[in-house]
């Protein structure tokens, strides 16, 4: 009886080769993140790791490198996090006298380094100083690691890089000339030639490991999508395991620019590719919440007659960042391509598929794909709302940022009303709003569900006693939650409703921490979407047929703030964005809430935007807003 692929890949040997090593994706990310899984005994013992780059670096400089991104990455927070009383503590909204703004500003900042790409200090368990023993090996068990550190030991550090050989190429395909400048970071791959000492050298190791029962490969393209067919073509000619071991190619975002490019590229690779060796990553879909919401929806009778658009009025998926672009990659793209296309829409994908035949990958991204082709054509005068920053609050507009073309019309905000043409969702809105250089950082899911039939508690006194819809919240960003917003009696005499929270996450969350701490659960979305690569799991993944469903969504928007049909409102860096967005949004029924709890706002800002300054937290119990 063969072992279950996620044993069998640790008796045999792997190759890692990552295409583009000297970036800041693979330096910021990639390596801390296999590091993580290094430390933790995730990675096959036989495991090597090629890093591959057009920068001249020995093996000694580029391990300094990487050495310093992973301490980085291990650094722990000045002081406590303060959302572990708060669990969902908001940033307040714009006003700065607001009573959350300057009690939680600190508490925000801590939690944003539990995010994507993000990192926060594990719960460790030994002394481990620099040039100790060190109590792991990867033919053995998990390393133990220094209880509450505030810095990573060096010699784990070493360990690691012991592990990891840098080869310099210095050719890239005439088609990908320049791709570098893009910021991405870029490996030379498309001359054979140059790559040849990748090859020999993922060869030799796994010579060194004959006595392994197979040798597998993985190439990561952390690189431009201009590269990817050139990069594609020399490891299928040059660079494939021999039988019975496999070769994968993890691709990052973004995967063309629109639907006829993503249809060319996804031709260019199946020439010499099947999809079970492709791995297109979306790291949103490594989010622990996101897998929460495939079993909270399908494995709760409680949900599962509701999720649907007899008793939903409408659903936000929303993706707020802070601070600006950084660089000219995001000019030529714009936050349509860069986060609306992939992210949001691989969100509603999951949020809105209905049931899947099975929990086998291929099931799930049929019922992805299926949803996504049910999407109705947008309509961009009535449903769309595109913006670009000014200058403001000490930062300049996004037009003065380096690489940014003089009169650019690359939209850093986009707030798009989608409608699902099926049984299950016609009829209920689904707002998706992304955007750079807002007030705060925030992911989340919100659904909101229709008012009660027959409602008995607003017949006195109006709106003014209404305790708000319910909701359903999902949080992604800037740390990991879920809760439900019930209406309940305000304590005392009568039976005034008044808004209340039910935790859905607090048991959850303290359970994944303590598994992250023991090194039995990846702590980010990009370790669980390696090692789902390595396992061979294609479900946190996107299809090539999905992609092109999301491309066929969003390319008429695009199409039509190119063109000017959708005028670029303007917004102050630091704001919630336009405000024709706030228009939009309540055009569709939305109705904004707020939830106190231990009198601070459970909210996100967006519900708070209408409250005037230095409202009290208590007068907004029950209150429309």
């Amino acid at each position: 009886m063969p072992l279950p692929p996620h044993i069998q890949v640790r008796h045999e040997c792997l190759t890692f080769v990552v295409l583009g090593a000297t970036g800041n994706l693979a330096r910021v990310k990639l390596f801390p993140s296999l590091f993580n899984l290094f430390t933790a005994g995730h990675l096959p013992p036989r495991a090597l790791i090629v890093a591959v780059g057009r920068t001249d670096l020995t093996h000694r400089a580029f391990g300094d490198i990487i050495g310093a991104s992973i301490a980085d990455a291990w650094k722990s927070p000045a002081a406590p996090r303060q959302d572990a009383a708060h669990p969902h503590a908001s940033t307040g909204g714009d006003d700065p006298q607001h009573p959350s703004s300057q009690s939680h500003a600190s508490a925000t900042l801590l939690r944003t380094a539990s995010d994507i790409g993000g990192s926060r200090p594990l719960t460790l368990n030994c002394a481990g100083s620099p040039g100790s023993p060190l109590p792991f090996s990867p033919k053995n068990k998990a390393p133990s690691l220094p209880l509450k550190s505030p810095t990573l030991p060096q010699g784990l550090i070493d360990e690691f890089l012991e592990h990891v050989k840098y080869v310099r190429v210095s050719a890239i395909a005439e088609d990908a000339a320049g791709a570098e400048s893009s910021g991405v970071g870029a490996g030379g791959c498309g001359d054979d030639s140059s790559m040849s000492a990748v090859f020999d050298l993922v060869a030799a190791h796994e010579e060194e490991h004959g006595d392994a029962s197979g040798c597998n490969r993985i190439f990561y393209l952390a690189l431009p999508h201009e590269m990817y067919p050139a990069a594609a073509d020399a490891i299928h000619r040059h660079g494939r395991s021999p039988e019975p071991g496999w070769t994968r190619l993890v691709m990052e975002k973004p995967f063309g620019i629109d639907l006829p490019s993503a249809v060319a590229l996804n031709q260019s690779l199946a020439a010499s590719w099947t999809e079970r060796d492709l791995y297109r990553i979306d790291r949103y879909l490594g989010k622990e919440v996101i897998d929460n919401l495939l079993v909270m929806r399908f494995a709760n009778r409680l949900l599962t007659p509701i999720w649907n658009r007899e008793n939903v009025s409408n659903v936000q998926i929303i993706f707020k960042e802070p601070f600006g672009v950084q660089s000219g990659y995001f000019d030529s793209h714009g936050i349509i391509r860069d986060v609306l296309q992939n992210h949001l829409l691989q969100i509603l994908a999951v949020l809105a598929m209905d049931r899947p035949v099975s929990l086998d990958p291929e099931d799930i991204r049929d019922a992805k794909l299926k949803v996504l082709r049910q999407v109705a054509r947008v309509n961009p005068a009535q449903d769309v709302v595109a913006g670009q920053y000014t200058a403001g609050r000490g930062h300049g507009g996004y037009r003065d940022c380096p690489g940014v073309a003089e009169g650019s019309r690359a939209p850093t905000f986009a707030m798009v009303v989608l409608n699902i043409r099926n049984e299950r969702w016609d009829g209920v809105p689904f707002i998706l709003k992304a955007g750079k250089a807002l007030n705060e950082k925030r992911s989340e899911i919100r659904i909101q569900l229709k008012p009660t039939p027959g409602d008995i508690f607003g017949d006195d006194g109006g709106a003014e006693y209404s305790s708000g819809p319910n909701e359903f919240v999902l949080r992604l960003q800037p740390h990991e939650e879920m809760y439900m917003k019930l209406t309940i009696k305000e304590p005392g005499l009568g039976v005034q409703p008044v808004p209340s929270e039910m935790e859905l996450s607090g048991r959850w969350r303290a359970e994944q921490e303590r598994k992250e701490a023991a090194g039995e659960a990846p702590r980010r979305a990009y370790e669980r979407l390696l090692l789902d690569t390595i396992n061979g799991h294609q479900a946190h993944f996107v299809r090539g047929d999905e992609l092109e469903a999301a491309w066929s969504i969003v390319d008429p928007v695009n199409a039509a703030i190119d063109g000017g049909a959708v005028p670029l409102r303007e917004y102050e860096y630091g704001s919630r964005g336009p405000e024709e967005a706030d228009e939009l949004r309540a055009g569709t029924g939305h109705i904004a809430s707020v939830v106190p709890r231990d009198g601070l706002p459970l909210s996100s800002s967006d519900d708070l935007a209408r409250l005037e300054p230095g409202v009290p937290t208590s007068a907004v119990w029950g209150r429309d807003c």
